[in-house]
């Protein structure tokens, strides 16, 4: 997968966490780097689901990535 080479060095055997060109990349060279934006996942339907049920005022989503789903719950 086209991310690997932002989070890890394999050969050096080293993290990178080349984060923010990585999340620029996908956009040039066109792909999801950990599937985010895949909301054909279940957990994710289900997740989606649940919110939908309720009326939050507010949201706090820790560890949102590049925010997929939370700029779902903004709609």
């Amino acid at each position: 997968m086209p991310y690997h080479k932002f989070v890890f060095d394999k050969d050096k055997r080293k993290f990178l966490g080349e984060f923010e060109g990585m999340n620029k990349s996908e956009e040039q060279e066109g792909f999801d780097s950990w599937n985010i934006s895949n909301l054909s996942i279940l957990s994710r339907r289900i997740h989606l689901e649940i919110i939908n049920s309720y009326n939050f005022n507010s949201i706090l989503d820790f560890g949102c990535g590049k925010g997929a789903l939370t700029h779902l719950l903004k709609k």
